[in-house]
């Protein structure tokens, strides 16, 4: 029956592909409150429910097969937020759609964690969101995640749900706020006047639902643009399989890495291949990614594609830019067998949204892709090992520099000018050590200090001239990544501010003799 069911999504990506146009029949607001108060003005906070409908003839695996209404179409139903400005003349007019992770929002958690912290779903935070005008909107995707998914018969002849109606859910909702005044039912937008751009944001699991949507082309509404551009963060190396390629066994088609998620497209050439030949101008691409991926998210498979061992070309409206020294996830606790490294990107991720938003609205070219530079892997407990339909695949991972410390990337200051060793990877494997978190491994106070521990790497009093050498060339690293646009100045100045701080580790130097 597995066949069966990979037969089937062959002959639906085969069939001609029926234009989309998005479709909401009724938005129904069903709160309305305050949320925040921001530089520019008050933020509102709207929730409620939306209703879509799909013709049958949509390129989506079994859509003819589902029950109808009595006009023909198809239906399914989902719960939104949106966060906006209570004034129009407020905003930035950019919609930045959250497409969420397991039922959670993730842009807060991107854009709005503070120096030290983190933000969780839909916090203020550092407010940097608001603050910047954006319009927030949030709608569940995942089936048993807040839509009602049409169904089908599946493998088994039971009724299954078809989950890539979350690509068309995630489509409809954005292009209805986007463009539409009113509903099908003559219902108001409820931010209707404020937009002229949409920017979606997805992390991890919705990296990979993001490179999917773009490639199967549902970034298209009839002659509309969906994403004028989108933010991945973390995407990992495949996509979301709701269309997997032909060939693919279904037994390894999972939504998460526990199962096997690396499935095609990879490189963002092969992502957005088919968009020439459907006559559709790409989105404009920031991904920005860690170097823990490179061993526990088949990263490398981003650059080389399933069968090569050297990077691909990179299309001109796509941008890689690789975190040297960081982490899947930033998690707080100390529970693994090395200290977390947890170094902070969120810095980084504003400084890619804010590029990303002048790159859609003024055509300001953001800074250029920057990567880590690689090296052959060896099969070792910690690298997760090729994906099994894609048997040629070829893995690379970091090289280091003498400190052990990856070479290339972009190098945020506490990377460029370290105080320790940002590992890729921690134990036990068996938890989010393993899979989420990079360790750290502090460099010795002075040379004796390393030298009875038989650490080769140099100690902080080798490598500074005191607390005030360190500051230096800390804060000239962070002017540089200012002046190159991987960096705002104020987060810049908030990372010389705890260097201040931290650089009291640093050794004063020694005063010469008398």
């Amino acid at each position: 029956m597995r066949t069966r069911v990979v037969s089937l999504i062959a002959i639906a990506l085969l069939a001609p592909t029926v234009p989309a146009f998005a479709h909401v029949d009724r938005i129904q607001v069903k709160t309305r409150e305050a949320y925040h108060t921001a530089k520019i003005g008050p933020y509102i906070k709207l929730t409620g429910t939306f209703v879509g409908s799909l013709d049958p003839k949509e390129a989506i695996p079994n859509l003819d097969q589902a029950r109808r209404r009595p006009d023909g179409r198809i239906e399914y139903e989902s719960e939104f937020t949106i966060l906006t400005p209570e004034s129009a003349a407020g905003g930035n007019r950019v919609l930045l759609f959250d497409v969420e992770n397991n039922g959670r929002p993730v842009t807060h958690g991107l854009y709005n964690s503070p120096i030290e912290g983190l933000a969780s779903q839909l916090e203020v935070g550092n407010g940097f969101i608001e603050d910047n005008g954006y319009t927030v909107a949030v709608a569940h995707w995942q089936s048993g995640k807040g839509i009602t998914l049409p169904e089908a018969p599946g493998a088994d002849a039971k009724p299954a749900a078809l989950l890539a109606v979350g690509f068309a859910a995630i489509r409809d909702l954005a292009v209805f706020l986007k463009f539409e005044a009113r509903d099908g039912e003559g219902h108001a937008n409820p931010v209707a006047g404020k937009l002229d751009r949409a920017i979606a944001a997805g992390s991890s699991q919705t990296g990979r639902f993001l490179k999917s949507f773009v490639h199967h082309g549902v970034n298209r509404a009839g002659d509309r643009v969906v994403f004028d551009g989108i933010h991945v963060h973390i995407g990992q190396s495949g996509s979301m399989p709701f269309i997997p390629p032909t060939g693919v066994s279904a037994e390894t088609i999972n939504l998460t890495i526990t199962g096997d998620s690396s499935i095609y497209p990879f490189t963002y050439q092969e992502v957005l291949a088919p968009l020439k030949s459907r006559g559709e101008t790409p989105p404009k691409i920031i991904a920005t990614n860690v170097e823990a991926d490179y061993f526990r998210r088949r990263l490398s498979l981003v650059r080389t594609g399933a069968a090569g061992a050297s990077d691909q070309p990179i299309p001109d409206s796509v941008r890689l830019w690789d975190i040297a020294g960081g982490s899947h996830a930033i998690i707080l606790t100390q529970d693994c067998e090395m200290p977390r490294a947890n170094l902070d990107w969120h810095p980084l991720l504003r400084a890619a949204l804010t590029r990303l938003t002048r790159w859609v609205v003024a055509n300001e070219a953001p800074p250029p892709t920057r990567l880590i530079a690689l090296g052959p892997a060896e099969q070792v407990a910690y690298l997760l090992p090729p994906p099994k339909d894609y048997p040629t695949a070829r893995l690379l991972v970091p090289k280091r520099d003498s400190d052990g410390n990856a070479e290339g990337g972009v190098r945020l200051p506490s990377v460029a000018v370290p105080l320790q060793t940002w590992g890729a990877w921690n134990a036990p494997l068996e938890n989010n050590c393993g899979d989420m978190s990079g360790f750290a491994h502090p460099f010795s106070r002075t040379r004796f200090q390393r030298m009875m521990l038989g650490d080769a790497r140099p100690s902080l009093a080798e490598r500074y001239n005191g607390p005030a050498d360190y500051v230096s060339r800390f804060t000239a690293v962070a002017e540089r990544l200012v002046t190159e646009g991987y960096l705002l100045d104020r987060d810049a100045q908030a990372m010389v501010e705890r260097a201040r701080q931290a650089g009291a580790a640093v050794p004063e130097p020694k005063k010469p003799s008398q």
